[in-house]
Formats: C-alpha cells, structure tokens, sequence
C-alpha cells in the first residue's frame, strides 16, 4: 500500500510545478569570459537610467549550493563613486508584472561597504521613479555589514546580524502589493548563509518585515529589477537574480531522462554537479541500513537516489518522490544526491 508523508511542505510537487510558469525575469549574467567595465556593453537587457559610469560585468560568477541561479556565467560588479565616475544606475524590465505579491531572489558577496546606502531594488514595470523595496549594506565596526531593507525612501530598518565580507549570501526579498489604502504596501527580507527554504519562510539567518505600511508610495505592479552606485553604497558582486510572483528558490521539474542525459556520450552525465528536481516512484528497497539508496522511474528513465544517514527511511516500492539535489556519478554509476533530509517529498 502507498505511503502519504507529510513533511514542512505537503504540496511541494504541485508548488513547484505551478511556480515555474510564474517567473517573469532570470537574469545570470551569462555574458562571456572577458570582465568590462560596463554590464550595458555586454548584456543588452539592463538599461542605464542614471550615472554615465558602471556598473562593470565580472566574468566569474557566484555559487550557492542547491540555488538555481549558482555558478551560471559571470556576476554584475557594483561599487560607490561620484559624477562621472563608478555614478552609473542600471535597470532591466521583466517580461511581465506582478500585481499581488512579488518575491525578488539574488546572491550577493561585498568585499567592502561605508556608512550605508541602498544598492538593490525593485519598481514598476513602467519604472519611473518608483524606487521600492531598497536593499540597503553599512559596514560596522566588529569587521563585517548589516543589511537593510525599506519600502521606498527612509525609513530603512537594519538587522542586528553581522555578516561576513567575502561570502555569498542568499537574500530573498517580499514585495507585497495590499489594495486597502494608497498607503499600505509592505515588504519583507530573508537572508541565508547555507541552504535552500523550500517553503517560505525557510529558515533564515536573517528574518525581518513586514516593513512599510502607513508609508506613502504605493504602486501598482512591479516590473523591474535594479541596482544603484552610490557615495555610500558598498562593493561587491551581484548573480542570479530571479523576480517571481512565488517563492522562487527551487530548480525546474525535469524528468530524470533530461536530469541524466549523457548527450556527448562521454559516460558522465552532462549535468553532473547541478541541482535537479525529479519526480518518480520507487522501484527498489533501502540497499544501505544506515543510508539511503532507493530506485527511482518515471516513464523516461531510473535513477538511483542516494543519502547518508541519519535519518534512514523505510519507503515502500511503489511510494512516489519528488527530489531536489546533486546530480553526481559514483563508481560509474549516475545518481542523484538529496541536499539534505528536507528535500525529500513523498505523494500517493
């Protein structure tokens, strides 16, 4: 008899399924090999709406473990500076508009930050000047910065938490669009060191908001993505930004087929060391007493599925997965390897 296993996420293959169609702007700055001082020389998509200068394109990009957007081309460098110089602010506008709740996702790693200023935000399709959802970055005096967040001009509120320079960061930003009044608007942040929330709101290192209600400037969608240089605001990198109007952090369902395909014929699987999501049932025992080691098939492949232990599970053949980790071959043998205990989801 099929097992039904309620974790934190009960309904995580059909979020997962219905999020992807909500994604209205990706953007991993897949720009090429050569860094330039200027992101709107080499991606077309981000238009300068203020400044003359930067920001730059940096050819290496940023990794985060399990994040859909880690590790895909370069990054966008951003930093502080004056008229003429490090003053440019960019812009990209998303395919579409979110008129309910906007969910923006990034990483971000400073190597430096002043006495603080907004460096990201979000504004209307149609932007204008409808800064909203400013991210802010300070330095401190214990060797490290504090975020920030505020609705739109002032009012910005720090967290008490100090983060590392040098060290990549998942922020997840809420954009939440309320109808009551002209002035009700709020917005929320999430920052993560390690690991992916598949349910919102995970479990942040950072956790603050909802900010902005009672403040003046509410608009009526949101559109684009931007990022600003400042007197103030600090340097660092920025990759993987992903605007949804879902919780926007897990991979694309493929079918473990596309998850294993070897289209070079190399026996290596091409997406060796990505993070996949699949679906399947089960078709084999636990082949480890202290680990984990099932079978998984859909209608395209197999694939087995291992983890260490603990916890072991004791699933039963014919009990559906849908999975989210590594794909990773060892002793010649494909598998795919769940992030940790939490990714596992099991549905009759």
């Amino acid at each position: 008899m099929k097992k039904q296993i309620t974790f934190g996420f009960l309904f995580l293959f059909l979020l997962f399924t219905t999020a992807t169609a909500q994604v209205i702007l990706e953007e991993n700055f897949d720009n090429g090999a050569v860094n330039d001082t200027d992101i709107t020389v080499v991606n077309t998509n981000w238009i300068r709406h203020s400044g003359s200068d930067g920001p730059g394109y940096n050819a290496t990009g940023l990794t985060y473990t399990g994040y859909s957007g880690s590790g895909i081309g370069g990054a966008l460098a951003f930093t502080n500076g004056g008229s003429g110089t490090n003053d440019g602010d960019v812009h990209r506008e998303a395919s579409d508009s979110i008129t309910t709740t906007a969910y923006v996702s990034f990483l971000v790693e400073l190597s430096s930050a002043l006495s603080g200023d907004y460096f990201f935000h979000l504004g209307a399709k149609n932007m204008g000047f409808n800064y909203r959802l400013r991210i802010y970055a300070k330095d401190t005096t214990a060797g490290g910065w504090k975020i920030g967040i505020s609705k739109s001009s002032g009012g910005q509120l720090y967290c008490d938490t100090v983060l590392a320079y040098n060290q990549t960061y998942l922020v997840i930003a809420k954009y939440t669009i309320n109808t009551v009044s002209a002035t009700d608007d709020e917005v929320q942040l999430y920052v993560y060191d390690n690991g992916i929330p598949l349910t919102e709101p995970g479990n942040p290192l950072i956790s603050f908001g909802p900010v902005g209600a009672g403040a003046t400037g509410d608009i009526d969608d949101i559109g684009t993505v931007a990022i600003r240089q400042g007197t103030n605001t600090p340097t660092g990198m920025m990759d993987g930004i992903i605007l949804s109007s879902t919780w926007p952090t897990a991979p694309p369902l493929l079918t473990i087929a596309e998850a294993i395909e070897d289209l070079n014929s190399d026996y290596v699987p091409d997406r060796e060391g990505d993070t996949v999501m699949v679906s399947g049932v089960i078709t084999s025992p636990n082949y480890q007493t202290s680990h984990n080691s099932f079978y998984l098939q859909d209608a395209t492949a197999g694939v087995n599925v291992f983890m260490y232990g603990p916890p072991v599970f004791t699933w039963a053949l014919g009990d559906s997965l849908t999975v989210i980790g590594t794909v990773a071959q060892y002793n010649g043998m494909t598998e795919i390897n769940p992030l940790d205990s939490t990714y596992w989801q099991y549905h009759s």
